[in-house]
């Protein structure tokens, strides 16, 4: 991949749209970058994620809650294939009962910079679209780790989606959650337990059916093991030159011994006319030279490898007890680092509590100030309700002296105009009995008379 000429830095960050990395997702796309992006890797290779959260409508805002590693290899920079689409859409369903939806993906650089390539625009397209007009893409180059302070990745967006791979992007303004359970710790100790074993289970990837069989702890790779291996490689030529050089020895000494004996079987039978005596001491002698001469020699060879094995074994012992101690002040070097990285987690948790709690406490305070001078306040006015009450009160003794004084005046008034009423009552209804009993003596003479005057009415109509 080649680069756009482009500088990261010279881009502005988006108005809207921020992000808020959950630390568990923020952990999980480490771990899958990290897995196939490291110095100590033959092979290293980019890696592919989708992020699943949810957008808060009423601050524009977006939380990646859950992140699926999904690949890695060249198809990472490569356009998508049918395979990887059809990854998306399962996953897209699965997620909906959880209410979690695909709001963007992340993938990396191995060592190029950290930015968006033109492949990577056509293939952000499938993120950000009329259905999530936010979508945004995380980049990371674990190459930058060491120089940058934050985390080696930056999000992006395309300004206007809409004009396809030739939009411009810019930066999104993002924070990562702080860790404030202890559930942080344990995930960093498993990590670094986990990382130290033969087949370490990092992190799987979505089309990972099984997990990988656990092996048991190995030593943590350091750089001094190419150079062990080296000197391996040396001292098993050393051996192997002795060797080679024992060899020829041995068959040079046999083509001595050889030609010895001939010359002095040669001269022998040449002076057997001198005497067998003189012929049997040549023999004698040579004999007891070439006896000489072959243990001269085992005796060189064998101070020859005595010497070479004592020189090499100082030298393996002392680059075995070299890297030894290399290898314990690495293992105590890391351990102080995990010990240091604890103990400034358990600060920044400290400090995260204790910002809580003296928070907590000054809006405590503040409730309770609040309270002292509302109560302070009632106090006051209490004192000052307290002459009107006393004032009140005595007005309600007075007019109840004046309600009752006027009570009984009205029941003795009463009482006489009731006394007056009752006997006029008495006289009218006498009168009206009187009265009465004339006005029913009258209505029956006419009861009668209409009696009468129907029974007239009756014979006329007979007479018709």
């Amino acid at each position: 991949m080649t680069a756009n000429n482009i500088d990261t830095k010279e881009l502005r960050y988006l108005e809207e749209g921020e992000i808020t990395i959950a630390n568990n997702a923020f952990r999980k796309m480490l771990q899958h970058v990290f897995k196939y992006g490291n110095d100590s890797l033959e092979e290293k290779q980019e890696v592919l994620g989708i992020c699943l959260g949810k957008k808060d409508p009423t601050q524009n805002k977006l939380k990646i809650m859950e992140v699926i590693p999904i690949t890695h290899g060249d198809n990472v920079e490569l356009g998508f294939t049918q395979e990887l689409n059809d990854i998306f859409t399962e996953i897209k369903s699965k997620y909906l009962e959880k209410e979690l939806s695909i709001i963007g993906w992340y993938h990396s650089h191995l060592g190029y910079g950290i930015y968006l390539s033109n492949s990577d625009k056509s293939n952000h397209l499938i993120f950000q679209n009329e259905e999530n007009p936010h979508g945004f893409a995380i980049v990371f180059d674990y190459k930058l780790l060491e120089h940058n302070k934050n985390y080696a990745f930056e999000i992006f967006r395309f300004k206007n989606y809409q004009k396809g791979p030739e939009s411009e992007y810019g930066k999104v303004k993002h924070e990562i959650e702080k860790p404030n359970t202890l559930d942080y710790f344990k995930w960093v100790k498993s990590l670094v337990e986990d990382s130290q074993k033969k087949i370490p289970v990092i992190v799987n990837e979505y089309n990972e059916t099984s997990k990988p069989i656990l092996g048991d702890l190995q030593k943590i790779p350091t750089p001094e093991d190419s150079i062990i291996e080296e000197e391996e490689d040396l001292v098993n030529i050393k051996i192997n030159n002795i060797l080679e050089g024992a060899r020829e020895g041995m068959l040079k000494f046999n083509e001595s011994i050889d030609q010895n004996i001939q010359n002095e079987f040669g001269t022998w039978m040449n002076t057997m006319s001198t005497g067998s005596l003189r012929g049997i001491e040549q023999l004698r002698s040579s004999v007891s030279q070439m006896r000489k001469t072959v243990l001269e020699g085992f005796e060189d060879v064998e101070n020859y490898f005595t010497r070479s094995f004592k020189e090499i074994s100082e030298i393996f012992i002392k680059d075995v007890s070299g890297y030894l101690n290399k290898t314990i002040e690495e293992q105590v070097k890391l351990k102080e680092e995990i010990n240091q990285i604890l103990q400034n987690l358990s600060s920044d948790s400290l400090e995260v509590i204790n910002n809580y709690i003296e928070g907590a406490k000054t809006a405590l305070n503040e409730k309770i100030s609040h309270t002292e001078v509302k109560i302070h306040h009632i106090n006051q006015e209490n004192n000052q309700i307290k002459p009107n009450i006393t004032t009140l009160q005595n007005h309600l003794s007075s007019l109840h002296k004046a309600t009752d004084s006027l009570t009984d005046i009205l029941k003795a008034d009463i009482d006489k105009a009731c006394s007056s009423f009752e006997n006029n009552l008495k006289l009218e209804i006498d009168s009206f009995n009187v009265n009465s009993d004339s006005i029913i003596q009258k209505n029956k003479e006419i009861q009668s008379l209409i009696e009468r005057l129907q029974k007239v009415i009756s014979d006329f109509r007979q007479l018709k």
